[in-house]
């Protein structure tokens, strides 16, 4: 099991005051946060929800209160974070260790179509995403976050144990690349579900002034999750070789994966649910709004993902591979690289959060957006054939990125009701991502080889601009009382 304990903030080190969802918060109930002890006096004022600023008569006047019942422990924190980090873990372990197995799986003349092959797979996982995100979510809104959580990690665990136990194309044929096509599917499923999920469950348990906080250790999570999926084969690279790696190596960190992924199934099921999703699902009437009347959030959604979403997976995620099969960058350095880029990622998540809940979502969005967009040319021709190059091409746009992935958890909860949250982001986010983050590599990859990688440049570009245009339609929801929003 992975541990994030070092890395919650202070007040998630100590549990908080439980009791039945109907006890009222009293003085006892004192949140110790960023080393601060906060208390139920603690307010927002409704204007603070409507244009977005807190107010008060110094920094600490915030609601900054947990959900009165909610299990608010760093134990509850870490069994979600190590789920979230998992799902994350094993797709960048797909991509890292693709220039290793790519020829044991694909029979081809080269390793280029090989690996144009992998990521191809790859990029059909992310068909099942969207079903994975209506069947998952709307078990989540119906039936409760805690068993959509457990379903989630138990397919992405099933996947990472069978492609650790994958028979090689000498063994089995064709047959090999159709069972490594099946399995990245039933990830695909589990994916699907999982990040809106967990999202949810963290911002429904955060206290209101400090949900932005709260909230980044999903992409906190997932973030260690990225740099174990890259270290962990950077670290078999050096200790077996190249050659030991392409022949065996490249299973464990599948196996690794699908191992600790049994453990966190067993953790969530031990999770309980949020009072408030609590109350709904036992409510019948609350599952009668139509979803047709949050299409235009929904779409919101689609804007605001779409550039992130080829930024996460060109420059984050597939960055390693593109820069050691179409650059030439040593293997093991490449990944070493993309590891401490990633560290600098982590570092940030909470400062960006801590902004966003003292100043607003969309500052942050305009910043991750607009920065991105304005880094990505020059860093794409700063990347050539040295691994410190991919280091500080890849910091750069990642830390910018960071800046929207910090609150996205935080925000996308505080656009939908309760009784539809899950659902109102799972389906377009994972549409989203499927069509913009799951092609990116195989796009990026293909256009490079036949010497156009101008215009998945300038297609990043676009895709970022209309985030940031989307996010000016949004209304600043800092401080939103996640209960009464309608």
């Amino acid at each position: 099991m992975i541990s994030f304990m070092s890395l919650l903030p202070l007040g998630m080190r100590k549990n908080t005051a439980r009791g039945s969802s109907d006890r009222p918060p009293s003085h006892d109930d004192e949140l110790h946060i960023a080393g601060t002890a906060l208390t139920p006096e603690s307010t927002i004022t409704p204007e603070a929800s409507q244009n977005g600023s807190i107010v008060g008569n110094n920094a600490d006047d915030r609601d900054l209160t947990p959900i009165s019942g909610s299990q608010t422990s760093a134990r509850d924190m870490v069994i979600l974070g190590s789920g979230n980090a998992l799902e994350w873990f094993g797709w960048v372990v797909f991509v890292s260790t693709a220039p290793f197995f790519s020829e044991q799986i694909f029979a081809h003349s080269s390793p280029l179509s090989a690996i144009l092959a992998t990521f191809a797979v790859f990029a059909v996982g992310f068909v099942a995403r969207p079903l994975g995100a209506a069947l998952l979510a709307h078990l989540a809104d119906r039936r409760g976050r805690v068993i959509a959580l457990a379903l989630s990690i138990a397919c992405v665990a099933a996947g990472s144990i069978g492609v650790a136990l994958l028979p090689t194309y000498q063994s089995i044929g064709d047959l090999s690349g159709v069972l490594l096509l099946c399995l990245r599917l039933l990830q695909g499923l589990g994916e699907g579900g999982e990040l809106p999920t967990a999202q949810t469950y963290v911002a429904e348990i955060a206290p209101r002034g400090r949900r932005g906080l709260w909230s980044s250790m999903i992409y906190l999570s997932g973030q260690i999750g990225v740099i174990c999926g890259l270290a962990l084969p950077a670290s078999l690279s050096w200790f077996l070789g190249a050659e030991a790696m392409s022949e065996w190596g490249w299973r464990v960190p599948f196996a690794v994966g699908g191992i600790a992924g049994l453990a966190a199934l067993a953790q969530r099921m031990t999770l309980q649910e949020p009072p408030s999703s609590a109350s709904v699902v036992r409510s019948r009437d609350a599952h009668r709004t139509p979803w047709g009347l949050y299409r235009q959030r929904a779409l919101q959604i689609c804007g605001l993902v779409a550039g992130p979403a080829i930024v996460a997976y060109s420059w984050g995620a597939a960055a390693p591979a593109y820069a050691t099969t179409i650059l030439g960058v040593n293997p093991t350095a490449a990944l070493w690289a993309a590891v401490g880029a990633y560290l600098l990622s982590v570092a940030s998540l909470p400062a960006w959060a801590t902004l966003s809940d003292r100043y607003g979502r969309k500052p942050n969005l305009l910043i991750g957006a607009l920065g991105c967009a304005a880094a990505v040319a020059p860093m794409e021709l700063l990347l050539r054939s040295s691994a410190w190059q991919l280091f500080v091409a890849m910091s750069v746009i990642l830390v910018l990125q960071s800046a929207t992935l910090a609150i996205a958890p935080a925000l996308f909860a505080e656009l939908f009701p309760t009784h539809i949250r899950v659902r109102g982001m799972a389906l377009p986010y994972a549409i989203t991502v499927a069509l913009f983050g799951g092609t990116a590599p195989y796009v990026e990859t293909w256009l490079t080889a036949h010497h156009h990688p101008h215009l998945f440049t300038a297609a990043t570009i676009v895709a970022l601009l209309v985030s940031a245009g989307t996010a000016l339609t949004l209304p600043e929801t800092v401080g939103t009382d996640l209960e009464a929003v309608t």
